[in-house]
């Protein structure tokens, strides 16, 4: 017999399905859909028990069942760019162990002979397999002593991995920061995925198997991946990363995983603290980057400084130092820049999945292809969601009452808001216009357009972009990995957003391939009705450096968006 395994509208939907159960009824074989099998989902825990899905849970609990069975094969439809699906084969695949399986894939362009010279091949493989051992999944172990490892960090924050692994340092771990990613490492992460993951999974798994080989397998290690409850996959890697390092051979490296749904409280207070206080520094570094590269009048002079500054910080996180002082004399010595006069750029505001928008190879490095285009960029801060999923607000919706799990968010929330305004005040003058609006007003922006229960970071893209339109941005790009659904779902609303707001928004879906921001020239142009981009550079006059505390800005009036 074959188990039919998929989501109802798959089944069940002669239209949608091609009628491919038909063409299995006509091998033979009696088929049971998913749903007359009582399937025991604890048979999931707990290698899979951050399926969030209730989808992907009732599949994988009828592929449990169908691995137990000697008289059962599997038969699953998907669609393309099936997001949940992207994971849950790969998890499909090590429940059935060597037994066979089959995906069939539905789009607009399948063939009927190639469904049905699949279904053959399925047959045939059928006929021909030997006795089956029967297996049932196997269990996650869960990693303990995690400082007599030495822990690996991805590099998500364009500036800010050194200032992480310092804020680990001090609350007396091994850390180290993965090189960036390149080709190489990417090309690592696709050998050993799907391929049909969102871009991060690669990357970041693709990066630290680079890194194990480089050490040889020597010593004890562990990967720093943090997870989430959806609808966003990310809450999926470090499952999948489980499954990969079990194949490659790493089965003693431990994955550190704590979840966005407490706000991270799989971490001791100490080193949440540390780690937020670094991430500000690190987002208020990046946003006086932004502000002064694009008007340099020696190239790569800020790059330098920058760089410099960043080691000095990581020195005063590392040592427990006075962050807000040092933070603020390295935004001082950025600002010190030699710059041109002239006009300033248009503001591009940067949004979308985190990982993607902030990591240099996944994005391209879209803060320097809006430079190259003429524009100023300013990226939506990392610290956005860590506030977010810390607010009592989405503590609140995601109990749907308050409780005591929010009533405890309250302190924790506001002693982050504090640290937020000490060291975005320590940055002085110079970033008076490059504070944030409150998360509480992002959300509120936000759910004006998507209900901020479906989760994730769409509904705080959303009401980002609207808070840079009165913020007085040009452009808006949204960032995303390609297939992410999240970002799909807000590139759908900021279609009809960007007519309503009169500015134009642009959503960037990245797979690796190296070639989605050029796409920026012309979007910028069109911000910049009757002029080009070349024409901002040709109107500037002779270039002259600025005097000390002279800074090239205009201060917006924020109103709201200023940070308590």
């Amino acid at each position: 017999m074959t188990v039919l395994t998929g989501r109802p509208y798959n089944l069940y939907d002669r239209g949608l399905n091609l009628d491919l159960p038909r063409k299995l009824a006509d091998q033979g074989r009696t088929l049971l859909p998913l749903d007359m099998l009582d399937a025991d989902t604890a048979r999931l825990l707990p290698r899979y028990r951050n399926t969030y899905w209730l989808s992907g849970k009732r599949i994988l609990g009828a592929l449990a069942e169908t691995a137990a069975s000697a008289d059962l094969d599997p038969v699953h439809l998907t669609n393309f760019n099936c997001g949940p699906d992207s994971f849950l084969l790969s998890y499909a695949e090590d429940i059935m162990g060597q037994r066979p399986l089959l995906a069939l894939e539905l789009d607009e362009h399948g063939s009927d002979t190639g469904y049905q010279t699949r279904i053959e091949a399925y047959a045939d493989v059928l006929r021909r397999a030997p006795a089956r051992s029967l297996r049932a999944p196997s269990s996650l172990p869960e990693p303990t002593g995690f400082k007599e490892r030495t822990v690996w960090f991805g590099s998500m924050h364009p500036l800010g991995s050194s200032l992480l692994v310092a804020a680990f340092e001090r609350c007396g771990y091994r850390a180290r920061a993965l090189p960036p990613e390149d080709q190489e490492s990417f090309e690592i992460g696709r050998r050993v995925t799907r391929g049909s993951e969102c871009l991060p999974a690669a990357l970041t798994i693709g990066c630290f198997l680079r890194a194990m080989a480089t050490e040889g397998g020597q010593g004890r290690h562990a990967l720093f991946m943090p997870s989430a409850v959806g609808p966003c996959r990310f809450g999926q890697y470090c499952t999948l990363d489980r499954l990969i390092l079990d194949r490659e051979g790493y089965e003693d490296v431990a994955i550190w995983a704590p979840s966005a749904y407490n706000a991270y409280r799989g971490l001791s207070g100490e080193i949440r603290r540390s780690l937020w206080q670094a991430l500000v520094a690190s987002d208020v570094m990046l946003k006086a980057m932004c502000k002064i590269r694009p008007y340099e009048i020696e190239a790569g002079a800020t790059d330098r400084v920058v760089a410099d500054e960043m080691v000095r910080l990581a020195t005063v996180v590392r040592s427990g130092g006075d962050l807000a002082t040092a933070l603020g004399e390295a935004v001082r010595h950025v600002a010190s820049v030699p710059v041109m006069h002239g006009e300033r750029r248009p503001i591009v505001g940067i949004v979308g999945e985190i990982y993607v928008r902030n990591n240099t190879f996944a994005s391209e490095d879209v803060i320097r292809a809006v430079e190259r285009s003429g524009g100023e960029a300013w990226m939506s801060p990392v610290g956005e969601w860590m506030l977010y999923v810390s607010s009592p607000t989405n503590q609140r919706q995601q109990d749907g009452a308050l409780g005591r799990r929010t009533l405890r968010a309250y302190p924790t929330y506001w002693w982050m808001k504090h640290w937020e305004h000490r060291l975005y005040a320590a940055a002085g003058p110079f970033l008076a216009d490059r504070h944030e609006p409150s998360v509480e007003a992002v959300v509120a922006e936000g759910r004006r357009v998507m209900p901020v229960n479906v989760g994730g970071e769409a509904v705080l893209a959303l009401g980002r972009t609207m808070a840079f339109k009165q913020q007085g941005a040009a452009l808006v790009v949204n960032c995303s990995p390609f297939g992410c659904m999240p970002g799909a779902t807000a590139a759908a609303i900021f279609r009809q957003l960007s007519v309503e707001l009169a500015m134009p928004i642009v959503s960037m879906f990245y797979d690796g391939t190296g070639h989605e921001n050029s796409r920026l020239q012309s979007f910028l142009q069109s911000a910049l009705p009757g002029r080009s981009t070349a024409g901002v550079h040709a109107a500037r006059p002779a270039p002259a450096p600025l005097r000390p505390g002279e800074y090239p800005v205009r201060l917006w009036n924020l109103g709201r968006e200023r940070v308590p």
